[in-house]
């Protein structure tokens, strides 16, 4: 269908968005890190595949590069986590989100002068 390989073409060419850990209840020892333009949307198309509408967003944050931001995530979420399972992480939320802070911290500190932009709900990596 063309005017879905247009919207997603346009899609693609956004860079900027946000990374997000999402949980659900049905699944406690795990957390999904992912990305999207728009994470409210995001959290509300996995409510449809719950019957109880549990999905919860834990932690976001903007970056510029979402892409690259979510890679970064996965790497360090991926090293504290006991199994993975594409971007399914068996990992606690506050350990997934601490690994996420603690890495973009230390990406800051690691560059000299980088500003974070005042509507960052989180910090970039």
């Amino acid at each position: 269908m063309q005017i879905g390989r247009d919207v997603y073409r346009q899609y693609s060419k956004v860079k900027s968005g946000y990374v997000y850990v999402i949980t659900n209840p049905a699944w406690p020892e795990w957390v999904k890190v992912g990305m999207a333009i728009d994470v409210d949307d995001r959290c509300t198309g996995y409510q449809t595949s719950s019957p109880f509408r549990d999905y919860e967003v834990q932690y976001s944050f903007y970056s510029r590069d979402r892409r690259k931001a979510e890679r970064k995530a996965h790497r360090y979420v991926g090293k504290q986590s006991l199994e993975r399972k594409g971007e399914w992480f068996r990992i606690s939320a506050p350990v997934a989100v601490s690994c996420i802070i603690n890495a973009s911290v230390n990406l800051m500190l690691a560059v000299p002068n980088r500003k974070t932009p005042p509507y960052v709900e989180g910090v970039e990596l």
